[in-house]
C-alpha cells in the first residue's frame, strides 16, 4: 500500500505534476551556460529528474531539458515536439540556448555544431566532433594508418587480425583527420 501524495508540494505543468522547488535546487551557474543542471545524469550526458508525476499518479523520471522547455512556454510539449539546445551542452537549462520544434529543426542544429552522425547522407562534415572524448589522439591515429599490422599488434598487445581490422577502422574513420597515405 503507497503513501498518499501530498500534492501542495507538485506545480502543475501540462500533463504532469513536477516538484519545482527540487528543480530549481538543482541548478547552478555554468561555465558556458548561465544555468546548468547539477542532479542527476543519464549516461549520455544529459540532465535527469524523477519524482515528476503523470496524471493518472504514475511515477515517471524524464530529461530535463523537456521540464525547462515546459516552464519556459508554460504548457505541455507534444510528443513531435523536440527541445534543441543550441549551445550542445547536455546540462544547458539557458532559455536563450533554448529551441522548441521539429525533428530535422534538431537534426538542422546538431549537424551545424558537428554532432551526430550523418545516416547515409554522403560523405562526412570533416570536422571533429565537439566535446567528445576520443580514446586516441591525433598523432596515435595517424600512426595507425601508416604501420605494419606487426608493429601494430605488438604495441597494442593484440593478434594480427586484430591489428589488421584497427588500422583498418582507423583509415576508413575518424574523417574529421585528414589522412594521406604513405608508403612503408
Amino acid at each position: 500500500m503507497g503513501t498518499k501524495t501530498d500534492w501542495t508540494k507538485y506545480t502543475d505543468l501540462g500533463d504532469m505534476w513536477i516538484k519545482l522547488d527540487y528543480y530549481y535546487r538543482h541548478q547552478a551557474p555554468g561555465t558556458t551556460c548561465s544555468t546548468e543542471w547539477t542532479g542527476a545524469k543519464h549516461v549520455q550526458g544529459y540532465g535527469m529528474m524523477g519524482g515528476i508525476r503523470k496524471s493518472d499518479n504514475k511515477r515517471i523520471m524524464t530529461v530535463v531539458h523537456r521540464v525547462a522547455a515546459r516552464i519556459m512556454l508554460g504548457r505541455a510539449l507534444g510528443p513531435d515536439e523536440n527541445v534543441v539546445r543550441t549551445c550542445s551542452n547536455p546540462l544547458c537549462l539557458d532559455p536563450a540556448h533554448m529551441v522548441v520544434g521539429s525533428l530535422s529543426l534538431r537534426n538542422e542544429i546538431m549537424y551545424r555544431n558537428g554532432r551526430g552522425h550523418r545516416m547515409g547522407r554522403g560523405p562526412s562534415t570533416g570536422q571533429k566532433q565537439q566535446g567528445r572524448k576520443y580514446k586516441y589522439s591525433e598523432e596515435e591515429i595517424a600512426w595507425v594508418r601508416t604501420a605494419n599490422t606487426r608493429d601494430i599488434a605488438h604495441r597494442y598487445g593484440i593478434t594480427r587480425a586484430a591489428a589488421g581490422r584497427k588500422r583498418h577502422l582507423f583509415q576508413n574513420g575518424y574523417k574529421w583527420l585528414p589522412f594521406t597515405k604513405e608508403p612503408k
